[in-house]
């Protein structure tokens, strides 16, 4: 847990914003046990998502926690989604989930598609 406060405390320090963000996704993600390796792949993918017409879109933590969370495990569905989101924030309900779903849907932030009798969520290539 020593890295994870060393983290805390320079995010404390940072001034640019998305240096902060950034950095308080990586100490999340130690805290939730993802390797170092899997969270450089994630913050390669979540470069691609962060411009700042992109991220002015995630309005709510939740869409803005969904969006990581596919960055960063890839395609997933709903039920899927919500399970990770629930360990990632500590609550999620099913119904809010397909809610911020449907509405990153129709910005163009994400691709649903039927695969049997579920939805498969991915980000879209950007």
């Amino acid at each position: 847990m020593l890295r994870v406060e060393r983290l805390e405390k320079k995010l404390e320090s940072l001034e640019r914003r998305d240096e902060q963000q950034l950095l308080a996704l990586v100490a999340k993600l130690l805290r939730i046990g993802i390797s170092p390796i899997e969270i450089a792949d994630a913050v390669s993918r979540l470069k691609s998502i962060s411009s700042p017409a992109v991220v002015s879109q995630l309005s709510d933590g939740i869409s803005r926690a969904i969006v990581e969370l596919l960055a960063l495990k890839g395609p997933m569905s709903i039920s899927q989604l919500t399970r990770e989101l629930r360990s990632y924030r500590g609550r999620a309900s099913r119904r809010i989930v397909s809610e911020r779903v449907k509405r990153l849907r129709e910005m163009g932030l994400v691709e649903v598609r039927e695969k049997g009798r579920e939805k498969v969520i991915k980000l879209k290539d950007l």
